[in-house]
């Protein structure tokens, strides 16, 4: 269900940002090198207009620009409440999605053993939103279903969520 911000007594709030080191040293890295590759070869092609050259420098620049920008505003918020979990994905969601407890049938802490970050699917976890690192819970839906959330904060997810529902401690 999608609603606009949580409701009930909050346990436990968090948000999580692409802030790891080694992401970002690739992500410019990624950028620097074909830049530069690039302009120093554009511009000792005589074939090559200088406002030619400017405008693939411009290309370079714009589009890891924009990249830069979606991966720094990008954010995992996660709240649980007296009501249920709520999580979205900020900017692109604007409406949490939340699970009442009803529909929650087992709750698990698990470590994620992929080293994939964002949001995609998993024949195991389900749906696994995770911003950094592998600490995890993984929500059983009542009607089959999975969704795995990472956490920076693990036990203090984990307190929270045993006031609401036991929880199993995977070792995996």
């Amino acid at each position: 269900m999608k609603v606009a911000k949580p409701t009930g007594k909050i346990l436990f709030q968090e948000a999580q940002q692409f802030r790891q080191l080694w992401l970002w040293a690739l992500l410019i890295s990624g950028t620097l090198l074909p830049l530069v590759l690039t302009s120093v070869f554009a511009w000792r092609d005589p074939k090559v207009s200088a406002l030619q050259s400017m405008g693939i420098m411009a290309i370079g620049i714009v589009v890891p620009g924009i990249n830069f920008v979606i991966f720094w505003v990008t954010k995992l918020e996660t709240v649980v409440t007296d009501e249920g979990l709520f999580y979205r994905w900020r900017p692109y969601f604007s409406k949490y999605t939340m699970l009442n407890w009803q529909e929650i049938d087992a709750v698990t802490v698990r470590r994620y053993p992929n080293l994939k970050y964002g949001y995609h699917t998993n024949r195991e976890f389900g749906k696994v939103h995770n911003i950094d690192g592998n600490k995890g819970v993984q929500f059983e839906l009542v009607n089959g279903k999975r969704v795995y959330i990472g956490t920076q904060k693990l036990t203090a997810l984990q307190h929270a969520l045993e006031q609401m529902k036991p929880v199993k401690v995977n070792r995996k």
